[in-house]
């Protein structure tokens, strides 16, 4: 119980796996409506708890926890959707290492399953299709193969994200307004003025198109709520500080990327001026 809490006090990196019970339990725990949609559901909770404990946002890393309560068709929708659990916006680490499904993949003419032992070349392949689809880490048993393995991931990444960007839905959000009391000047943290915020949300593409839920897309009103908040809240010298703080808000609740442009039309600039403003794109 006091896991969270000694977390944050000790200021060290955690990972958090998605499970819902011991081994002796779990696989009747194994029902889901969309696994991904709720691994992913689940992840967040945790995350918004461990936030909420005081551990820092760069400590997390989470996993998706193959084989932890999943049958072998949820870890392979796990692996095939990786993008939906890196949208969460945090790193993930893979750990499939010579894993229960990876045996029965591999099963001989008999239906026996590939023994531990033999599971560490399709262990490799997990790792560089991990590693290619953008994965943080990958736990393994066999570590030089694996070690190859990200290496050719990696640059088959880089490859393909150096000539298309992968499809994803936009979510725009124009015009939010408030009045902040941000800026270096006395008379700016004192009377405060006007800032406006742009914003263009990244979602995987299909997941609420697919499913028509709104629990698999953003809240257009919670987004809004939060940068208002944002806005008028704690008063920072810069708003390259404010439109940083937005993103890192606006990430949290799921997106995979967002852009942010944050107005400052009343800023105390000795010429005439339309606007000044500027614009951040994260991750």
């Amino acid at each position: 119980p006091d896991m969270l809490a000694t977390v944050a006090d000790l200021d060290v990196p955690f990972i958090i796996m998605h499970w819902r019970g011991h081994s002796d339990q779990m696989d009747a725990l194994a029902v889901y409506r969309d696994v991904v949609i709720d691994v992913v559901a689940e992840l967040r909770g945790r995350v918004t708890a461990a936030l909420e404990a005081g551990v820092q946002r760069d400590r997390i890393a989470v996993d998706p926890g193959l084989g932890f309560a999943k049958e072998s068709d949820h870890n392979w929708a796990i692996l095939g959707r990786l993008d939906e659990i890196i949208a969460l916006g945090f790193p993930v680490m893979i750990g499939a290492s010579r894993k229960r499904f990876l045996g029965s993949l591999l099963a001989d003419s008999e239906g026996q399953p590939r023994s531990l032992a033999g599971r560490d070349l399709a262990t490799d392949a997990v790792s560089a299709l991990a590693a290619a689809a953008g994965a943080w880490a990958v736990r393994v048993h066999d570590v030089a193969g694996s070690a190859d393995a990200v290496l050719v991931g990696k640059a088959w990444r880089k490859a393909t994200r150096d000539t298309a960007d992968p499809p994803r839905d936009q979510i725009l959000l124009n015009g939010i307004r408030g009045v902040g009391h941000h800026g270096v000047f006395d008379h700016e943290r004192r009377d405060g003025q006007e800032f406006i915020v742009d914003l263009v949300v990244h979602l995987p593409s299909r997941v609420a198109a697919s499913s028509d839920l709104l629990a698999d897309t953003v809240d257009y009103g919670v987004i809004s709520q939060r940068v208002h908040e944002l806005i008028t809240g704690e008063p920072v010298d810069l708003i390259e500080t404010l439109a940083e703080r937005i993103a890192s808000a606006v990430l949290f609740l799921g997106v995979s990327s967002v852009e942010v442009t944050v107005h400052k039309p009343q800023a105390p600039i000795p010429v005439p001026f339309a606007d000044a403003a500027i614009r951040i794109t994260r991750p």
